[in-house]
């Protein structure tokens, strides 16, 4: 009787520890499953946001507007504060190789003075005969600096840069490095467009990155000078770009309403880098410039058509301003900034 007892004792343990066992699988088995979804789902999120236009985020309207052409544009993505004492040009990278004519690029600054002087062209650029020029390319033709703003401009020397920041992405950075404009401010960084300035921080403040908008609380400026635009033309709206540039401009006089505005024109590429592209082209950005010239207008402030200097009689930047056909090399740099220095403002 006794036996009887313990083997169903014994059986009932038995079926016990069977159930929990079974239980244990069943919990390891709905866990493992679980894992696996969520890891799917964070698989798919990720990809999906590889996936996503290199535009602004959450702007409608803006494609995935880099193609294989301009993705392999690593010069819009300059650090502006690459060291260029080992004789390479950060801004040069169509062969990334070490640039080697950046002193024989000195060599006429003497004549920079002139603004390609030995072309027998002014300040603008353009000689008599080419500014009498009509019917050549109109889609590439730009209106004079302040001819319709009522705006006038002035002749100064540096020191006029002693109170001025310029705001601008990789080709002010570039204009930084070159200039020699020790004595100005520069807040500008790789990449850089109208939407991403509010997010990006670039600058170092009191060991601190910020973005451009919360470093100009700590400062009070003159002069502002604003060249944006580049980044933003594979956009697929105007109005999209032009109501981001206007919010911009005027969350900066917010910030410094004491500052005077000037808004430079987006410089234009070379005639091989506009045939060649289907995003970085004269075209778009002459019609982005009217835009722009239209805004100043509007909010009463400067517009400076800085192309005047910079580019031959069909509107092309010229040919040899630049290896990658969109950023400035060094004897352009100083050529704008003679320019600059000639069209200051009071």
């Amino acid at each position: 009787m006794d036996m009887k007892i313990r083997r169903r004792v014994w059986k009932k343990r038995r079926r016990r520890r069977e159930l929990r066992r079974r239980i244990i699988i069943a919990v390891g088995m709905l866990l493992l499953m679980a894992a696996i979804i969520l890891g799917g789902m964070y698989w798919m999120s990720k990809k999906g946001n590889q996936n996503t236009s290199p535009g602004p985020s959450g702007i409608p309207g803006i494609e995935n507007h880099i193609d294989e052409n301009a993705a392999k544009e690593p010069t819009l993505e300059y650090e502006p504060n690459q060291e260029s004492g080992n004789g390479e040009d950060p801004l040069d990278t169509g062969k990334n190789s070490p640039q080697g004519d950046v002193d024989k690029e000195t060599e006429s600054t003497n004549k920079e003075e002139d603004g390609k002087g030995k072309d027998g062209k002014g300040k603008d650029g353009k000689g008599e005969d080419e500014k009498g020029e009509d019917g050549k390319d109109e889609d590439n033709k730009e209106e004079v600096v302040g001819e319709d703003t009522g705006t006038e401009f002035y002749e100064a020397d540096e020191s006029y840069f002693d109170d001025v920041l310029f705001i601008g992405d990789s080709r002010t950075a570039g204009f930084e490095m070159y200039s020699g404009l020790n004595n100005a401010t520069f807040f500008a960084d790789k990449g850089i467009d109208v939407n991403n300035i509010y997010e990006k921080t670039p600058i170092k403040q009191k060991g601190k990155n910020v973005t451009i908008l919360e470093a100009l609380k700590g400062k009070t400026f003159g002069k502002i000078y604003i060249m944006l635009g580049v980044n933003e033309l594979g956009w697929v709206y105007d109005s999209i770009f032009i109501e981001k540039y206007s919010k911009l401009i005027d969350d900066i006089q917010q910030i410094q309403p004491k500052a005077k505005i000037v808004i430079e024109s987006i410089i234009h590429v070379t005639k091989e880098k506009s045939d060649a592209d289907k995003i970085y082209t004269n075209k778009i950005i002459n019609s982005r410039n009217k835009l722009i010239k239209k805004m100043a207008e509007d909010k009463k402030i400067y517009y400076l058509d800085v192309n005047e200097v910079l580019t031959d009689k069909d509107g092309s930047l010229y040919a040899d301003a630049s290896k990658d056909g969109i950023h400035l090399n060094k004897q352009y740099c100083l050529i704008l900034k003679e320019f600059l220095m000639k069209n200051t403002i009071k």
